[in-house]
């Protein structure tokens, strides 16, 4: 499985090990390589099968930020068509939380939001051309409805996705557009111990659009700590609020919920009723 790494030119020689560091891969492979007569350790991206252009894009979206922050976290030391590494730094994931290491939750929001802010700060990034937030966000809500292999939305579901699309058309359009993470879901924030510090990781769906849309999954968890604090700041509180909330949140969730159909030639039950339960909630709110 890992003959891509070890064989590669960076690797190719060294006395290496290796330890996943990352469950649940879906477009790239993530490890953490540790050269042995160094004591060097390093992470380790690589594609996998059917995603050829994973790391492609995430080196793109890192060199973009890279040349904005100086120091960035994760500074690119080797990559190529098909891996890029960057230096590890000891850490948890948030997939793994227990609230009880944090000694301030506050705090730790805080500098969450703190790295949100600096990468919505950064010039907008175009990995796609020059297409708009609105094309972008159509492009993938198309992709989603649209695309529906098992017609798991009726009729009136896909009326009641047009409409709140239609309501919100012009605001998408006229977005002050920055750059997004892209995909700030839970196991791609890591900390470090006791929540001193906290990181992004994971840029192969970076793009440029409204900053609102990298909060999506961080206000989603109405039992952590962590949006019951993103929720003290009145935009988000909004925003959580809002229809355009649900339109949001039907693209990754709904971009994981197709990748499983397509992986396993079918769609579960549980992920069906997430999806006609945010529906359900737009008809409230539309």
């Amino acid at each position: 499985m890992f003959e891509i790494v070890s064989e590669n030119k960076f690797f190719k020689g060294k006395d290496i090990a290796f330890e996943n560091i990352k469950q649940h891969a879906h477009l790239v492979r993530t490890i953490k390589v540790i050269d042995k007569e160094t004591g060097e350790k390093y992470v380790a991206r690589f594609n996998t099968e059917g995603y050829e252009d994973t790391v492609e894009k995430e080196y793109g979206s890192l060199k973009h930020i890279n040349e904005y922050i100086d120091d960035f976290y994760l500074n690119i030391i080797y990559s190529d068509k098909d891996i890029l590494v960057t230096k590890y730094f000891e850490s948890k994931n948030l997939i793994d939380i227990n609230e009880e290491e944090f000694n301030d939750k506050e705090g730790f929001v805080a500098k969450l939001k703190g790295r949100l802010d600096e990468l919505h700060r950064l010039p907008a990034y175009r990995p796609d051309g020059e297409m708009s937030w609105y094309e972008t966000y159509l492009d993938l809500y198309n992709k989603i409805v649209l695309a529906d292999p098992e017609n798991i939305f009726t009729l009136e579901e896909k009326e009641m996705l047009n409409k709140t699309l239609e309501k919100y058309t012009d605001y998408l359009k006229n977005v002050d557009e920055v750059f997004l993470q892209g995909d700030v879901n839970w196991p791609n924030i890591i900390y470090t111990e006791g929540g001193e510090e906290a990181y992004i990781i994971d840029y192969e769906l970076s793009c440029s659009g409204d900053k609102l849309y990298d909060y999506v999954w961080l206000v989603d968890r109405d039992d952590s700590f962590i949006t019951k604090e993103f929720l003290k700041y009145e935009e988000l509180k909004n925003f959580k609020n809002s229809g355009l909330y649900l339109l949001y949140s039907l693209i990754p969730k709904g971009r994981w919920i197709v990748s499983q159909y397509y992986k396993h030639g079918m769609y579960q039950d549980e992920d069906i009723k997430i999806m006609k339960d945010m529906i359900a909630k737009l008809g409230e709110r539309v």
